[in-house]
C-alpha cells in the first residue's frame, strides 16, 4: 500500500508539475501573441500551441488570421490537418494545395516542394477513396500522382517509395508494388524499409486476394509496416 501511495504521489506531482509548465508556456505565448497581433508567424505557432492543447476552433482562428497575414505554408497545411481530421477532404486538399502552391501572384508564381505536403495529399486520397466509392477510382490515380510527386522532392525517400509499393500492393497490382519494393531494397538494403521491402518484392502472383493466407498477410502487413508517415500534423 505504501508503495502504491508513493507511486501515485509521484505521478500526481509530475502531472501537476506538466500542468504548470503548459500553464507558464501558454502565458509567454499569449503574452507574445498579444503584443504581436500582426506577425503571421507568432500566431500561427500560438494556433499549434492551442491545437496541442485541444482547442481546436481557438487553434483555427489563429491559423486563418495568419494565413491572411501572409503566413501562408505552414497555416495552409495547419489548416489542412484539421480539415483532414474532420473528414472535410475536399476542403483539406485545398488547404494543402495552397500550401503547394503558395503564391496566386504571377509575378511571383512559386511552387513549395516539401515532400511531407504531396505524402499528406496521398493520404488524404486514400481516405477519401474510402468513402466516395463511386469516385475511388479518381482518388487512387491522385494516390499514385503525390506519392510520385513526394518521392521526388524528398531526394527518393525510400520510406514513400515503400508506401506506394503497398498501395500498389493493396489494390492487387502486384507487378507495380515489386517494382517498388525492389528499388527500395536495392537502395537501401540494411534500413528497416529495406528488409521489409526485400521480404515483400518476392510475392508472387499466386498471393491473390483468393489465396486463403492473403487477407492474414495483408493485416500483417498494414499493423507491421505502415511506416511514419506525417498528415501536416502540427508538432
Amino acid at each position: 500500500r505504501i508503495t502504491l501511495l508513493a507511486v501515485l504521489l509521484v505521478f500526481g506531482v509530475s502531472t501537476a508539475s506538466r500542468a504548470i509548465v503548459w500553464q507558464s508556456n501558454e502565458r509567454i505565448m499569449w503574452d507574445t501573441y498579444t503584443k504581436s497581433p500582426n506577425d503571421g508567424w507568432v500566431i500561427y505557432s500560438y494556433g499549434i500551441m492551442l491545437a496541442k492543447a485541444g482547442k481546436l476552433e481557438e487553434a483555427e482562428k489563429c491559423w486563418r488570421r495568419a494565413l491572411d497575414l501572409g503566413f501562408s505554408i505552414n497555416s495552409s497545411k495547419a489548416l489542412g490537418w484539421l480539415e483532414a481530421r474532420r473528414g472535410n477532404y475536399e476542403k483539406a486538399e485545398h488547404h494543402y494545395l495552397k500550401a503547394a502552391w503558395p503564391s496566386t501572384n504571377v509575378e511571383r508564381f512559386s511552387r513549395n516542394y516539401k515532400p511531407e505536403i504531396y505524402n499528406s495529399l496521398a493520404r488524404i486520397h486514400l481516405r477519401w477513396a474510402k468513402e466516395d466509392k463511386a469516385n475511388a477510382d479518381h482518388h487512387h490515380e491522385r494516390v499514385v500522382h503525390f506519392y510520385k510527386r513526394a518521392y521526388e522532392f524528398s531526394g527518393e525517400n525510400p520510406m514513400i517509395l515503400y508506401n506506394l509499393g503497398k498501395f500498389y500492393l493493396e489494390q492487387g497490382d502486384l507487378q507495380e508494388a515489386r517494382k517498388c519494393f525492389r528499388r527500395v531494397w536495392q537502395d537501401r538494403p540494411d534500413t528497416y524499409y529495406g528488409k521489409a521491402a526485400g521480404k515483400l518484392m518476392k510475392i508472387e502472383k499466386s498471393s491473390s486476394e483468393k489465396s486463403p493466407g492473403f487477407g492474414a498477410f495483408m493485416d500483417d502487413l498494414r499493423q507491421n509496416h505502415q511506416g511514419e508517415v506525417s498528415h501536416g500534423v502540427p508538432k
